[in-house]
């Protein structure tokens, strides 16, 4: 990737270059999709996919994060332009990690409005920025599908001021009456109930329950490729975590 900007902007744009150009021949990234725009800007958007030839051009005062294709995620602090270029050989797995790239794109660029359960991850903490959350986190507030990994499974709930009661049941077992404490926001389920795919269904004090298809990382994906888990993720249609994923990496990479 080659950069173009004013001089008042050279290190920073300098420095992501360099990060950029250093993941090496062998997985590096020739692709990008902006993960975050802060704050929002209407000429770029999140999902946005920059290919070979394309020029990234970031006003001041603005600030995205890009996702390559090799798994780097960059801030690009404005004003700069950015021109990619396909740096290195192709990875092996290009095939695949292209197909998971279209997965996150659409996503974060709200097809089938997924982009507006980002709200939903807020108010149950499943982003770290809301306050120490995390996007492994299932939300327990209506039905759909989960990822979870390792061997515990993880709920999050919105309303945590008052301590509450709930029940589990899945394929494992069932648990009656498990206590959730005031305060807390996230539980861990028995470890009689480990992760796997299957359905689980959940019942917080006198709510109705909510169904879950949970969905367990394989082990063939590293917990450390974004691109293998975000497209995994976006697959099994895991929209609220994806999106607090992504949120999370954006934020770890400023």
């Amino acid at each position: 990737m080659v950069a173009r900007f004013p001089f008042r902007n050279f290190a920073p744009v300098l420095a992501l270059t360099a990060m950029l150009l250093s993941a090496g021949s062998a997985s590096a990234a020739s692709q990008y999709i902006l993960l975050s725009v802060e704050p929002q800007n209407k000429e770029l958007a999140p999902g946005k996919v920059f290919n070979p030839g394309d020029t990234l051009t970031v006003p001041d005062g603005v600030t995205v994060t890009l996702l390559g294709e090799d798994g780097s995620v960059s801030p690009v602090a404005g004003p700069a332009s950015v021109k990619i270029t396909a740096d290195g050989q192709p990875a092996a797995d290009e095939k695949e990690r292209r197909t998971a790239m279209e997965k996150i794109a659409g996503l974060l660029a709200g097809k089938g409005g997924e982009a507006s359960t980002l709200g939903v991850a807020r108010a149950f903490g499943v982003t770290r920025s809301a306050g120490g959350g995390d996007p492994w986190a299932a939300p327990t507030d209506r039905d759909g599908h989960v990822c979870q990994r390792g061997s515990r499974i993880l709920l999050a709930r919105g309303q945590s001021q008052t301590a509450a009661t709930l029940s589990a049941k899945g394929l494992a077992g069932e648990a009656k009456e498990l206590f959730w404490p005031a305060g807390k926001g996230f539980l861990s389920l028995p470890g009689g109930f480990r992760v796997g795919d299957g359905e689980l269904e959940i019942r917080i004090g006198g709510d109705k329950p909510t169904l879950l298809m949970v969905h367990a990382l394989p082990g063939a994906i590293s917990e450390n490729d974004p691109v293998a888990v975000l497209g995994w993720m976006a697959a099994q249609k895991c929209n609220v975590q994806a999106l607090a994923f992504a949120q999370e990496l954006a934020a770890k990479a400023k």
